[in-house]
């Protein structure tokens, strides 16, 4: 959030892209027993469309609330016009990494849906709170750390200038799964502490080739941002030359 209002105050930037990697979230198809899970796969890009902040609650005896507190989202428009547009294209000739060896072909997809933000993300994919989490929030695509303080900060920005109005896109790669499936609460805790090592593991081991795969697909996305001119402010005439289309 600190960081947002540096920027904002010295550079003022019509748009902030947040680049980076997450969890994606794995669902079972059916209630059935041993059902399949789906959901991103390993390298899959998430483009948030909505951020839900999960650790604002009200623990009562009857169990938790859900709270909220002002921020901004990632704007529609541009996630419509912009993000959903370069999707369409061959972006992934500009991946600049490769996939973990003996994973076979790896063709990342691009996913719009809503992420889930919490600042106690386990790194067990079989962490009770954790599952509870995604489960709640069962349209997220993603788990992530720092979208929400984007978005806080960008509110706070245009609360206290005047005539600067920014907006952000949140784009993560997957680079380990999140499992949304109450089965797996029945591990002992050997097998958790196994899993969480396993995890781990996963992690190490796609994490580079995510951070690639995001910043491949962000960088066409602002590539095509950079393609709608327009003329500078006259109360601003150094201002850069360009915006997106709203």
């Amino acid at each position: 959030m600190e960081q947002v209002h540096r920027l904002g105050e010295y550079f003022r930037p019509e748009v902030f892209v947040v680049v980076g990697i997450a969890g994606g979230v794995q669902r079972p198809e059916s209630e059935a027993a041993g059902a399949r899970l789906t959901g991103p796969n390993l390298g899959d890009v998430v483009v948030a469309t909505f951020v839900h902040y999960a650790d604002f609650l009200k623990n009562v005896p009857s169990g938790p609330y859900q709270r909220h507190f002002a921020l901004d989202y990632p704007l529609s428009n541009l996630v419509a016009q912009h993000a959903r547009s370069v999707r369409e294209y061959d972006w992934h000739r500009h991946i600049k990494a490769s996939p973990p060896p003996g994973t076979g072909t790896v063709v990342p997809k691009v996913h719009v849906d809503e992420i889930v933000v919490t600042e106690r993300v386990a790194g067990n994919p079989r962490c009770a709170d954790q599952i509870r989490l995604v489960k709640r929030f069962d349209k997220a695509q993603a788990v992530d750390m720092e979208s929400v303080g984007v978005g806080r900060g960008l509110h706070y920005l245009r609360s206290i200038a005047v005539h600067y109005n920014p907006v952000w896109l949140s784009i993560r790669a997957i680079s380990d799964p999140v499992q949304a499936d109450d089965s797996v609460l029945e591990s002992s805790l050997s097998e958790q502490e196994a899993i969480d090592l396993a995890n781990d593991k996963v992690r190490a081991r796609w994490k580079p080739y995510a951070a690639s795969v995001a910043a491949a697909y962000a960088g066409q996305v602002v590539a095509r941002l950079l393609e709608s001119p327009r003329d500078s402010a006259p109360e601003v005439p150094e201002a850069p030359a360009w915006r997106f289309r709203a």
